[in-house]
């Protein structure tokens, strides 16, 4: 909460008008202040963002995780223990809508600019898309381990996981993004860590008839992940491997602009040029060989585009963030995995939520821009509630009690 109150402050203090000189004495005004005396506007007082708009919609937009924050500690454990069920039921209905878009629904495709003829779900682009699915693969985890209860991992709940994953995997292909495919092998490794102890110790134990049914689900589960990527090729979706050479408008044209975008750093260093003023600064410093009908709506690396935006501040914000997301790493990472000590089965199942989410954001993030997205914004900042929950790392172990 005190992080989103900082950030909060910091976007309100650009919007309060300065008077004409402190305006002037900034850093990188040096275009607008030739433009203001040609129109003879020296004399106005200006406030320190360069589309006050812009900035303002970018306050209003932290209404979505403040709510968010805000209802964390109304829930009761039960209640939070439902979060990677909710995960789980907004990547399905995103995947509902995919599957209707690619069908031909196109009046599913709820934004002005998006990428029509991909299956994009809920979300404006593929990149999206495949991160939000990306990030539900660790709920799917989450909701394996509650279920195990830190024991064995029944055959029937291990063909679910499995079968939701494969769909998952398959919708994530079927984007085509390039940047969907690191996500995935991101979480799912860090997926298979936290539940290593519980398949070794399901593997080991579960002889006879259970371990014949084992055997048969992992096998049914390897050959549906071949029909449904398959499936994915046939429907194009396999655009996600042949983009990996391509050479595109977005694509690799994000590498060539990171010198304007370190240009932008320092011009704007350390006051930032408003958030939400991206668009219209970058106008400022973009190179004539890169003009084409493309424009930047976005930096497409929001760590780079919150320093130009938010100066030192916005640095300070960046490194606060990814220090929490670094703790909950640590934390899921550092403590036993048996369940004999540390965190218990289901707060390990509600961090491991919380740092895939983390973890997705944060890789996404150097490539485009999520955490601008209502919904992505309104579950990251649950996931930062999760990670920063005292209560889940307290004290020893916690046995789970069967629900």
């Amino acid at each position: 909460l005190l992080f989103l109150l900082a950030f909060a402050v910091i976007i309100a203090v650009q919007l309060i008008p300065l008077p004409p000189l402190v305006w002037q004495a900034r850093p990188g005004m040096e275009e607008l202040i030739a433009i203001s005396r040609l129109a003879g506007t020296l004399d106005v007082w200006r406030p320190l963002s360069l589309d006050p708009m812009a900035t303002l919609n970018s306050l209003m937009s932290l209404l979505v995780p403040l709510a968010a924050i805000l209802c964390y500690p109304l829930l009761s454990d039960q209640q939070r223990s439902a979060f990677p069920y909710i995960l789980l039921a907004v990547a399905a209905f995103s995947i509902a809508v995919a599957g209707l878009q690619v069908g031909g629904a196109n009046q599913l495709y709820y934004y002005r600019i998006i990428n029509k003829g991909v299956a994009t779900g809920i979300m404006a682009n593929r990149n999206h898309q495949a991160m939000l699915l990306a990030s539900s693969i660790p709920a799917i985890a989450a909701v394996l381990l509650n279920r195990s209860r830190g024991s064995l991992i029944d055959s029937r709940d291990l063909l679910f996981a499995g079968l939701t994953l494969v769909v998952v995997i398959g919708m994530v292909v079927a984007t085509g993004s390039r940047a969907g495919l690191l996500l995935v092998l991101v979480v799912v490794g860090l997926s298979g860590y936290v539940l290593s102890p519980a398949f070794a110790r399901s593997a080991g134990r579960n002889g006879g008839p259970e371990g014949s049914r084992w055997r048969n689900v992992l096998a049914g589960t390897g050959l549906a992940a071949v029909f449904v990527l398959i499936i994915a090729a046939m429907g194009g979706g396999m655009n996600s491997f042949s983009r990996l050479g391509e050479v595109e408008v977005g694509g690799d044209q994000r590498v060539e602009v990171i010198p304007q975008l370190i240009e932008l750093v320092q011009k704007f260093f350390p006051f930032g040029s408003g958030f939400g003023s991206f668009p219209w600064v970058f106008q400022i410093i973009e190179p004539d060989n890169q003009l084409n009908t493309a424009y930047f709506n976005n930096a497409h690396n929001d760590f780079a585009q919150i320093i130009i935006e938010g100066g030192v501040l916005g640095a300070a914000l960046v490194v606060f963030a990814l220090f929490i997301g670094a703790k909950g790493v640590w934390r899921l990472i550092a403590t036993p995995r048996n369940g004999s000590r540390g965190v218990s089965g289901r707060d390990r199942s509600l961090i491991l939520v919380g740092v895939g989410l983390f973890l997705a954001t944060a890789i996404a993030s150097l490539f485009d821009y999520p955490l601008r997205t209502p919904v992505v914004a309104g579950l990251a900042a649950l996931a930062g509630c999760i990670l920063c929950d005292w209560r889940l790392n307290a004290g020893p172990a916690r046995h789970d009690v069967a629900r």
